[in-house]
């Protein structure tokens, strides 16, 4: 065979492997591109709520839901994830049904006695809807009670979602839930993402359907994990042990849902937002007749601090707890006497000693964090509906 004919063979082998290539490219970004598969999913690409492609921006929730949906998620723990030399994460399953509005309910209502509202923390991200605190408050009081929760949801969203959702179920009560790991931070970042779902939602199709496809996905997951990872820090520095938990050491993890407070926060502009916030809940329960109810939940190291023995070179040994319940408690008194209170602060660490209220890599209550909350509320229910 001549050069020119082995150079047309060579070259003819290189084109048909190419076109193999771009074939089996097309067909992984086909889905994509009709708006079937999204690979931010898959390949677990950090994206915002509004960007998801089960969830709709929207201009005061910054996203809704898909509605009628049943999903059997598996999450990992989230506060081992940029340790070092720890424990493997957890894989938590679970069982997720949406009501036809996206929130957590094993089915559409139309009324409610309580609806409650707040974040991941009471939504129950890796439990099981049996276990997760509306459901036992509802089964202790034989109630009807709304988990109007959703992760990541700060109090603008939840103050929209009373508005929204709440009120139309016309409630006896209703529970607004204030979780210090992150609420303030989401109530001054709330203006910055408004801008930024506007932003998305004027983005071109082409766009959107690039940020979905496999091949930028799948460099994204190459970069950060094998390119360019993220600097993890050693287990030890952010690891607490347990003692007391049924007779055996525990490790617990800390990270993303706690904080190192510089100040107190009860001083902070975000605080006096918050109690804003608040107030005008409170003021549209009011109009409504409906009993306004706040509860403060802690981090994992506010209940677990005192219990747990650090590294000696642990960051985690000089982080200060500020008197945020004690603010937030004073805030709710200056709304008026018709508002109540309850700190789960107390009630939490009395149980830690001995049961895991919170998940020992994750942020997260635990299935007995759920029961320990619903417990409280339920032994202080008629206190608490003035």
């Amino acid at each position: 065979m001549s050069t020119n004919g082995r150079c047309a063979r060579a070259a003819g082998k290189l084109l048909l492997c190419a076109a193999s290539i771009v074939l089996a490219i097309g067909l992984f970004e086909a889905p994509a591109l009709w708006g079937l598969v999204d690979y931010r999913s898959l390949f677990q690409t950090r994206s915002a709520p509004w960007e998801r492609s089960d969830n709709r921006p929207d201009a005061r929730l910054l996203y809704t839901r898909e509605g009628n949906r049943r999903l059997r998620p598996v999450l990992a723990g989230n506060d081992v994830a940029r340790l070092s030399g720890g424990p493997v994460p957890t894989l938590y399953r679970c069982d997720v049904r949406h009501d036809r509005d996206g929130f957590r309910n094993p089915r559409d209502l139309d009324a409610a006695d309580v609806v409650v509202l707040g974040d991941s923390l009471v939504e129950g991200f890796h439990i099981n809807e049996h276990e997760i605190v509306t459901a036992r408050l509802s089964e202790r009081l034989g109630l009807t009670v709304a988990n109007l929760a959703r992760g990541g949801d700060g109090p603008q969203q939840e103050l929209e979602i009373l508005k929204r959702y709440g009120l139309r179920l016309r409630p006896k009560v209703c529970v607004w839930t204030f979780y210090e790991g992150n609420d303030l931070a989401d109530a001054a970042e709330y203006e910055a993402n408004q801008e930024r779902v506007e932003l998305w939602t004027r983005r071109p199709w082409w766009r959107r359907a690039i940020e979905a496809s496999f091949t930028a996905n799948s460099l994204d997951y190459v970069i950060r994990t094998l390119i360019r990872p993220e600097p993890r820090v050693p287990a030890r520095l952010f690891t607490g042990r347990l003692a007391a938990h049924s007779g055996e050491s525990v490790d617990l993890a800390f990270g993303s849902g706690d904080y190192r407070v510089e100040s107190p926060r009860e001083a902070s502009p975000d605080f006096g937002r918050v109690e804003a916030l608040i107030a005008e809940a409170r003021k549209i329960c009011r109009e409504q007749a409906i009993a306004f109810v706040v509860v403060f939940i802690p981090t994992k190291f506010r209940v677990y601090r005192d219990l747990c023995a650090f590294d000696p070179a642990s960051p985690c040994r000089k982080w200060r707890l500020d008197d945020l319940p004690a603010a937030m408690k004073e805030a709710v008194e200056r709304l008026g006497t018709d508002v109540a209170f309850v700190d789960l602060t107390r009630r939490l660490r009395d149980e830690a000693a001995g049961t895991l209220v919170y998940l020992p890599d994750d942020t997260h209550w635990s299935s007995a964090g759920h029961r320990v909350a619903a417990e409280e509320l339920a032994t202080r229910w008629a206190a608490l509906r003035p």
